[in-house]
């Protein structure tokens, strides 16, 4: 014979209140403290970092400085924070501590292709080659010692990006190569 079994919400009402009563006993999950990042930049912003050149054959057009690409100290801080608070879930950026980000050197050579023939295009949309040169280190070990990262940009003349983009990018590629160490 077969048992039946008939279950009433008044019967298991009972039940659901007691578990939802019972503390929970897992464990709260632990949260990794905020990433302090310090910043500094090896050169004044006004120095030249290379040549801009413009339109289709890419003639001579000026000098591009640091400060197109940050206008300030303040500003590389920024960059950082808005790049590491993109990566809040990545656990071996939290494993790292204090971090300390220095912009050695860089060195570009970009051209606005589409600056016009009478230069009234887009002077912004870079295309071509950027390097950073950046020193970093973490609180993680006791050594403390300074690794360096060259990072470089390539655009070629379809998907030219204005010099923020460039930095952010570049920003980005460091914190991969800082992310890939501390595994």
């Amino acid at each position: 014979m077969d048992h039946m079994y008939c279950f009433s919400f008044w019967g298991i009402l009972p039940v659901i209140m007691a578990l939802a009563a019972t503390p929970c006993l897992a464990e709260p999950a632990m949260t990794a403290p905020p990433l302090t990042v310090t910043t500094s930049i090896a050169f004044p912003l006004n120095t030249v970092v290379g040549p801009v050149r413009a339109g289709l054959l890419c003639m001579p057009n000026g000098k591009l400085r640091g400060r197109d690409f940050l206008r300030s100290q303040r500003d590389f801080s920024l960059l950082i924070q808005r790049a590491l608070s993109e990566r809040q879930a990545d656990p071996s950026l939290a494993r790292l501590g204090d971090l300390q980000v220095d912009l050695q050197r860089m060195r570009v050579k970009l051209c606005a292709r589409s600056w016009g023939v009478f230069g009234t295009g887009d002077r912004k949309a870079l295309s071509g080659q950027a390097e950073f040169t950046f020193a970093w280190s973490s609180n993680r070990d006791s050594a403390a010692t300074k690794s360096i990262a060259r990072i470089i940009i390539e655009r070629n003349k379809d998907d030219a990006i204005p010099t923020e983009e460039i930095m952010e990018q570049a920003l980005n590629r460091l914190l991969d190569q800082i992310a890939q160490s501390s595994l």
